[in-house]
């Protein structure tokens, strides 16, 4: 059987007066997680997230920061400087606001301005 109920006190109380004989083994799903504030936990911050990582890149040049442009970003070879000579004109007004529309035919979200 399958019954629900809330956690109140750390003890789950059960819906509709259900009794359960003594001893009763059970097992517990959550239904849905509780909102932070409700459990009374933070999340963490991103430094905490990242923490085990920060750091841990090795045999990296001194300056590798200050050249992240010149060693990553480079135009001749990063497809994503390429975008602007790929783009068309499609002809409709709305396409950046319905893309849902266009792509999956979800209802348009508002009229193009």
């Amino acid at each position: 059987m399958r019954y629900k109920g809330t956690v109140k006190n750390g003890v789950i109380v059960l819906d509709d007066d259900v009794r359960l004989p003594d001893g009763a083994v059970v097992e517990v799903d959550l239904a849905h997680a509780p909102r932070d504030e409700d459990a009374g936990d933070r999340r963490p911050t991103l430094y905490e997230r990242l923490r085990p990582v920060i750091g841990a890149a090795k045999g990296l040049p001194p300056d590798a920061s200050a050249n992240v442009d010149r060693d990553v970003c480079r135009p001749e070879t990063d497809d994503l400087f390429k975008m602007a000579d790929l783009a068309v004109d499609t002809g409709i007004p709305d396409l950046a606001t319905n893309i849902d529309h266009y792509l999956y035919g979800h209802p348009k979200a508002t009229d193009a301005r």
